[in-house]
């Protein structure tokens, strides 16, 4: 996503690096269904796992296992 689609989405899983900034641009991943995703399949998660700054974070699955873990 670009780096001013994700602006309104600071958090602290979401961590622009130096090396983002310098492209304009950051691979993350999607944890909550926004307007524009709302047809697509590929995100499900339990309601309150993840906060709305929290829809987009860092491309880290470690991120999402430290999440579940919390959650359950």
């Amino acid at each position: 996503m670009t780096l001013k689609d994700l602006e309104s989405y600071a958090n602290p899983l979401l961590v622009i690096s130096p090396d983002d900034e310098l492209v304009g641009f950051k691979h993350v991943f999607q944890t909550r269904l926004t307007k524009q995703t709302v047809g697509e399949r590929g995100m499900r998660a339990p309601m309150g796992m993840w906060t709305v700054p929290e829809t987009f974070i860092d491309n880290n699955v470690q991120l999402v296992l430290n999440r579940l873990r919390e959650f359950y």
